[in-house]
């Protein structure tokens, strides 16, 4: 063992041969920077064909059936990740499975960018959605990895204020493209051009999780879910829940209600439907990353309640202005429990385990975000979409609800 001025050097721990040694505040920063745009971009890419439902219905003649079940390929894809690939960059290392999870990206963006029919759309959105569930549970884990101990809540409040800001930014770059370039491949092409970007990032990523045996056995479906965690996920879980229910409200179904209920024909109006609410949601992160978990998934909760109350309104009465405002403050609710319940599963997981946890934390958002939203649009044609928007929100409400009986309970 060598000695020098300041004693004797210490061997490293066991587990953290693979850890950087920040020489300054930038390099670590740099890291997390890098995590953040990979986490950015997968959001992002998952909106993008939003906006263009109208357009491929109009091209192909499909019906709202046939929409709904490019909507369900996404979430089938994303769930097939989350459940198989999720826990995977625990085992291998955050750098080469978020690498992969770009890689995929890229392909389903010039899928989709080709498409000239329905089949080729449907396997465009598996692959987005492959992308999403194996990519965002990596980037969100090595975010946490990278960050200080002290500063871990506040990295885990940008896991969840990015993920609704890139989705909004996301639907209104594609909207925006679409409008100026008149152009369905365009906007896949510009999204596919930040991907690009963030994939070349990726590669200097720094990893600082250490590889460890069971990659093979980590791919069997399942969810990863600690003993000692479970009571505090299903309580967090609840919030989660209600909060991108309300998302999938607007994603799965704004564009449809804006054109056929308010009579608003063009992408832009369903893509800002999208950003108001999930992009309120990002802001709400921020502001109330430092209310208390339980006050801020309350509050959350409660605005939620009230902005399914207003959706209900806005919908029987045709009036546009609510239907924003409601998308507005459901928004707020949404960044608030949304970031309560991610931050109090991020402090409660092990360190061994993050990813898992947090890709089982996604499954429970996006089958909140998806199944609703898919129910919704096939029953729409039978019972009428207002209708099914009524019912919609009725569930947002109970679900609203039930996680408040929950959070009662310690």
């Amino acid at each position: 063992m060598t000695t020098s001025a300041a004693g004797p050097r210490r061997p490293a721990a066991p587990g953290r041969a693979l850890r950087a040694p920040w020489t300054s505040w930038t390099s670590w920063w740099a890291q997390a920077a890098i995590a953040v745009l990979g986490l950015a971009m997968l959001a992002a890419q998952t909106a993008t064909p939003t906006p263009l439902y109208a357009r491929y219905a109009e091209r192909w003649a499909l019906e709202p059936l046939a929409i709904s079940a490019v909507f369900a390929a996404y979430v089938i894809g994303l769930a097939v990740a989350l459940l198989c690939l999720g826990g995977l960059s625990d085992h291998v290392g955050r750098r080469p499975v978020g690498l992969a999870a770009l890689t995929a990206a890229l392909a389903a963006m010039a899928v989709l960018a080709l498409a000239g029919g329905f089949a080729a759309l449907v396997a465009g959105r598996v692959l987005q959605g492959l992308a999403a569930g194996l990519g965002m549970a990596a980037f969100g884990a090595a975010l946490i990895d990278h960050a200080p101990p002290a500063r871990r809540p506040a990295f885990a409040m940008a896991n969840s204020a990015l993920l609704p800001i890139a989705t909004g930014l996301g639907a209104v770059v594609s909207a925006l493209v679409l409008v100026g370039s008149r152009s369905v491949a365009a906007s896949y092409v510009v999204q596919g051009a930040g991907i690009a970007v963030a994939l070349a990032a990726t590669l200097a990523l720094r990893e600082c999780h250490p590889r460890r045996p069971g990659a093979l056995r980590s791919l069997r479906p399942g969810l990863v879910l600690p003993a000692a965690i479970r009571h505090t996920f299903v309580r967090a879980g609840a919030g989660v829940a209600a909060s991108w229910s309300l998302v999938g409200l607007y994603l799965g179904l704004g564009p449809l209600v804006t054109t056929t209920v308010f009579g608003i024909d063009t992408p832009l109006a369903g893509a800002l439907a999208v950003a108001s609410a999930s992009g309120t949601g990002g802001v709400a992160s921020v502001l109330t990353v430092r209310l208390a978990a339980r006050r801020a998934m309350t509050l959350g909760c409660g605005l939620l309640l009230v902005a399914s109350a207003l959706v209900v309104v806005a919908v029987t009465s045709r009036d546009v202005t609510l239907y924003f405002t409601a998308s507005t403050i459901g928004g707020f609710g949404f960044g608030c429990a949304f970031q309560a319940g991610l931050r109090t599963v991020v402090a409660a997981a092990p360190g061994e385990h993050r990813a898992g946890v947090l890709a089982a934390l996604y499954l429970v958002s996006y089958v909140a975000f998806g199944v609703p939203s898919l129910a919704a649009s096939v029953f729409a044609p039978l019972v009428g979409l207002e209708s099914a928007v009524v019912i919609y929100a009725g569930l947002i409400a109970a679900l609203t609800a039930g996680s408040l009986v929950l959070g009662a309970r310690r």
